[in-house]
């Protein structure tokens, strides 16, 4: 019986010019605008986001329409940055806005609904809405939590964070105005 050892096969693979490759990113965008409560537009903004390492590893375990997910907003309390190392239980660069970390929207995130669309990007199906309560504050940016262990309940830190981005320009909300927020999957 012949055995080859690994270091033969890589080198057999190096040499022989044989093989093919692959490769994939994973990128997203946030849309989001704010109106006040007649619903006249008082700003809008686009931003992509990282997409973290723990995200990417449950999408490629779970696959997007199985995962149970939420949208939250950033607070611009104590932010400094995302990162693409950031996780629901650690994430220096930001908080999540609350009633503690104005702007407010209450004690629920809206639910992710995944669609399919006839390219290879997956978009939520409706946009996700916050009704700014309590303390006005400024937005930063945004981020999706998502897998079994996610929780609509804001300032909850189970789940994995799966995106987080900032703002290109942080914004202002209000108590009484509407915050509307779509966000887009893409794989490329």
């Amino acid at each position: 019986m012949d055995l080859i050892t690994i270091s033969e096969i890589i080198g057999a693979k190096m040499h022989s010019g044989v093989g093919a490759e692959e490769t994939s990113l994973v990128h997203g965008h946030y849309d989001i605008e704010c109106r006040d409560s007649e619903g006249n537009l008082l700003w809008s903004d686009g931003f992509d986001n990282v997409v973290t390492i723990s995200g990417k590893n449950e999408l490629l375990v779970s696959g997007v329409y199985a995962l149970t997910s939420y949208m939250g907003l950033i607070s611009s309390i104590s932010f400094s940055a995302v990162s693409g190392t950031d996780t629901m239980t650690s994430h220096g660069g930001w908080l999540e806005a609350s009633s503690t970390n104005a702007p407010g929207y209450g004690a629920t995130r809206p639910a992710v609904a995944w669609s399919a669309t006839p390219t290879a990007a997956q978009l939520v199906s409706s946009a996700a809405t916050y009704v700014a309560s309590g303390a006005s504050g400024t937005i930063e940016g945004a981020f999706i939590v998502t897998g079994t262990g996610a929780s609509a309940t804001v300032g909850t830190t189970t789940g994995v964070l799966f995106s987080a981005g900032a703002m290109t320009t942080p914004q202002p909300v209000v108590n009484g105005n509407t915050v509307t927020m779509t966000y887009t999957l893409n794989l490329t």
